[in-house]
């Protein structure tokens, strides 16, 4: 009887041991997660993609009509996006050369 209860106290103490280390590993996933995004760094999301994407196709030059396209394609037009459009440009260094048409570098 005697062997039993100590088998199983040594279980216990077994069982606890390595719910500790999973513990403690699952804490170091979490840290390693967290540093993995830090929050301050800029994003770069759909719309700045497709602006980019429609100035380096358009070398360097595009029109307002040509980035929606470029950022909103197949979907309906709202006049939100062009605000959107650009709060992009201005993040990725596009300046307004004319009424609607942006420019990545000085013309």
């Amino acid at each position: 009887m005697t062997a039993v209860i100590g088998s199983m106290a040594g279980l216990k103490r077994r069982y606890r041991s390595v719910s500790s280390s999973v513990t403690a590993a699952r804490r170091a996933s979490v840290a390693r997660a967290r540093l993995s995004a830090i929050p301050t760094n800029p994003r770069w999301g759909r719309v700045m993609l497709g602006c980019r994407r429609c100035l380096i196709a358009a070398d360097g030059v595009a029109t307002m009509r040509e980035l929606k396209a470029w950022c909103y394609v197949g979907r309906p037009h709202a006049h939100w996006q062009y605000e959107v459009i650009r709060e992009a440009l201005v993040r990725i260094g596009a300046r307004p050369i004319r009424w609607g048409v942006y420019a990545i570098r000085a013309y």
